[in-house]
């Protein structure tokens, strides 16, 4: 969270706006008063990543009675009153990862095989809900043809990766500890994932997770995961900045899309949905050159994998 933050205030401040980017972490009520803080202290656009439905729907009705714009980051807020949102085309991103797990599979000539899907908060997390229903829209129709035998699908309450290990033990021994490929909500529950899978000695199954951070980067050049979404955090700092200069100065210079509040079906928001990028062994390595995370983070512990692909 604190390089998002960073990369925010960066990327508002190279489109020569005043940035005041504060990271709130797990508490709610600090959330808030921040927030309010900042409409009293005469902010222009208020860019919101919510902690939770209520909340941010607070926030967004004391910035609605102040004249303030906000942007909806990363997670929509829904059933608040945010008139705008910038994210990751999550829908988008969930079709790729089916597509991409189910293109590794036909890769190693797996017939008919056995997946179990690990969803994120889809009790807390819009993103979650839209991953899922993505997912859902690639693999429904291989079910139906009788293709691909969807196990099981468990979430991750809250989406808490501590949670994640024994929600997929339970799914996998649901499945009579047989399974082709997991395709899960994001790289860190894949990691989790892949820790129950090495104890099992199920070093062959196809995992796909999609995310920001290191964590897929790092088990795909290592060997453990099939593949993942990158979604470039840079990309949506920039693309977050662009709107807000935009606010600013009164002129729609950036290309939005109209999307429905699922909690309020007569609302709807502009939004900039950017998508995420297919990553397998074979582009790892250049994605992680273009500087989006550090080399030496993601090479840390695994020096020898990366060295094959020519990494420092």
């Amino acid at each position: 969270m604190q390089r998002q933050a960073d990369l925010l205030t960066t990327a508002l401040g190279e489109v020569g706006l005043t940035p005041d980017v504060h990271l709130v972490e797990g508490d709610d009520a600090v959330f808030v008063s921040v927030a309010r803080t900042m409409i009293d202290e005469g902010a222009e656009v208020l860019i919101v990543d919510s902690v939770g439905g209520a909340w941010g729907q607070e926030v967004e009705r004391a910035a609605d009675l102040a004249g303030v714009e906000v942007v909806d980051y990363d997670r929509m807020n829904a059933g608040g009153s945010a008139a705008y949102w910038v994210s990751f085309d999550y829908r988008d991103v969930g079709r790729l990862q089916a597509q991409m797990m189910v293109a590794c599979l036909e890769a190693r000539g797996v017939e008919k095989p056995k997946v179990i899907m690990v969803d994120g908060g889809t009790d807390v997390d819009q993103n979650a809900v839209l991953l899922a229903i993505g997912a859902h829209q690639v693999l429904d129709p291989l079910v139906s043809a009788g293709t691909v035998d969807l196990e099981q699908e468990t979430t991750v309450k809250g989406w808490e990766t501590a949670l994640a290990a024994p929600a997929f033990a339970q799914a996998l021994d649901a499945s009579d500890g047989r399974v082709d490929a997991v395709l899960a909500a994001d790289d860190d529950l894949a990691d989790a994932v892949i820790g129950v899978l090495a104890q099992r000695s199920l070093d062959s199954v196809v995992v796909a997770g999609q995310g920001p951070g290191g964590a897929g980067l790092r088990n795909i050049v290592a060997g453990r995961q099939s593949t993942t979404v990158f979604t470039d955090p840079r990309t949506e700092a920039e693309a977050a900045a662009q709107l807000a200069v935009a606010l600013v100065s009164g002129r729609a210079t950036v290309p939005l899309a109209q999307v429905r509040d699922p909690l309020d079906p007569d609302r709807l928001l502009e939004a900039m949905l950017l998508p995420g990028q297919a990553i397998t062994r074979a582009n790892v390595a250049a994605t992680i050159r273009t500087g989006a995370l550090s080399q030496g983070e993601i090479c840390r512990g695994i020096g020898s994998d990366c060295e094959a692909l020519g990494l420092p």
